[in-house]
């Protein structure tokens, strides 16, 4: 999270980055580029190669609250112009008209790879985290590829936890589209995750290269962690000053027991946030309690509800209520 400005939206839309005062740090931050490179060792010396350029991942979804709504409000064409469009070209070129840097190359020229992404976005705690990559192409000439996958247990601040699996394959690819599924215990995150007291999540770096013309391409990703069994019932409705029971419900579907345990109620409609401390749950158990709040303001309000523990964090519900 940055602090800056004040900047002028057309100005940083246009690339006019020689206006002040944080123009041109916040130009780059939405129309920046996300470059991967590949480190290989070469005679004991380092040796980079470029091998994939993701020009579309960064400055996605900007957003703002909608005012008196409970939803996003997108703002991200206020601050640049579509991908690949004219005017987004122009105002490229028109920021790297104003530096006195050469410009880098603007694209990769592959000869045969287009695109390597994960098809997930989740992983559900206590289950497998399973990747099934994909991988596109420009051409149909049947090829023998190594796909690999580094998979890392990382703070939602990108702080490296643990390393959990470094995984391969090597497959015969047919089309222009083809599949490959890596599987990876839960065991090999379960046992670190009261590691560091902050929300994890897993990390991937892939790579797939073609061992007959040595071309390579890569993505990097993050799977965030889901829990589903974290079960709340509350009334819809509710009446100022008079208490209002909510029933919390959570089962512990790890093999570890949970521990330092804490759920919390949050509401514009009361006064002060409700919490409610447990010292454990073991492995497979259930706890169910309730807690009682009293509604001060009235209108249609909602309710968050929050799971905590050391092992596992961050866990929301969120409820509806009218309040009169």
């Amino acid at each position: 999270i940055f602090r800056c400005g004040p900047s002028p939206l057309p100005a940083i839309r246009n690339g006019d980055i020689f206006l002040g005062y944080d123009t041109k740090f916040i130009f780059t931050e939405v129309n920046g580029d996300k470059l991967i490179w590949l480190l290989k060792k070469v005679g004991g010396e380092d040796v980079y190669s470029l091998i994939a350029v993701e020009t579309d991942s960064i400055g996605k979804n900007i957003s703002t609250k909608a005012v008196g709504q409970d939803r996003r409000h997108d703002i991200t064409y206020q601050y640049k112009y579509p991908e690949g469009s004219a005017e987004e070209r122009e105002a490229m070129n028109h920021a790297y008209s104003l530096l006195q840097v050469p410009r880098p190359p603007q694209d990769l020229r592959k000869q045969g790879l287009l695109e390597l992404s994960i098809m997930e976005e989740t992983v559900e705690m206590g289950r497998p985290v399973v990747m099934t990559v994909l991988l596109r192409r420009t051409t149909e000439e049947t090829r023998r590829f190594n796909f690999s996958a580094s998979v890392n247990l990382q703070t939602y601040t990108g702080k490296n936890v643990a390393q959990l699996a470094m995984v391969n394959k090597e497959e015969v690819v047919k089309g222009e589209e083809a599949q490959v599924v890596f599987i990876v215990s839960p065991d090999t995150y379960i046992t670190k995750l009261g590691v560091v007291d902050d929300e994890v999540v897993v990390s991937v770096t892939l790579l797939a290269q073609d061992l007959k013309s040595e071309e390579s391409t890569g993505k990097d990703d993050t799977l965030h962690f889901v829990y589903s069994n974290f079960f709340v019932e509350m009334p819809d409705t509710g009446k100022v000053g008079q208490e209002l029971t909510c029933v919390c419900r959570f089962l512990n579907v790890l093999p570890i027991p949970l521990t330092h345990i804490t759920f919390s109620l949050e509401s514009l409609a009361i006064c002060s946030a409700q919490t409610v401390d447990k010292e454990m749950l073991p492995a497979g158990e259930a706890i169910q309690f309730q807690i009682q709040c009293i509604p001060m303001k009235s209108g249609a309000k909602k309710f968050i509800f929050e799971f905590t523990s050391r092992e596992v964090k961050g866990i929301h519900r969120e409820k509806m209520a009218l309040i009169s």
